[in-house]
């Protein structure tokens, strides 16, 4: 599934930048794909990692945080038109839809949201193994 980031709004605008099956990252710093000139952006602010056909926009730990649909979140799996902000700037997320990896898509997570503290396990622990003593 091509896709690809608009620039909206911003020092970018108009601009178009492809997502690869590479990371992309995001933020002040010149080793970023994509370098955000602004006071807004951290160093490192953003990435987007692809796994198979899903695309997720995590945050890096950015002090002013990164909005998607105007809203603040951590991690993000990205769907076409989704719009992302990250310092000055704001992108449109776009690629071509596959049927098969729109059931793919993992729920967001938004930003300080509540997340369980332990899962519960898969199948009950094993049995403790018997100690035999020195004849």
């Amino acid at each position: 599934m091509p896709a690809q980031l608009i620039a909206l709004r911003g020092p970018l605008a108009g601009r178009s930048f492809p997502i690869s099956d590479a990371p992309a990252s995001f933020g002040r710093s010149p080793e970023n794909t994509i370098v955000i000139v602004s006071a807004r952006a951290s160093r490192n602010h953003a990435a987007i990692r692809r796994a198979g056909a899903v695309y997720t926009l995590y945050d890096m730990g950015s002090s002013n945080g990164t909005l998607v649909n105007g809203q603040r979140v951590a991690s993000h799996a990205l769907r076409p038109g989704d719009v992302i902000e990250i310092g000055d700037e704001t992108f449109r997320f776009d690629a071509t839809p596959d049927p098969a990896a729109q059931a793919a898509f993992a729920p967001t997570v938004p930003f300080g949201a509540q997340l369980p503290q332990q899962l519960p396990p898969l199948s009950p622990p094993p049995l403790p193994a018997p100690i035999y003593g020195a004849p």
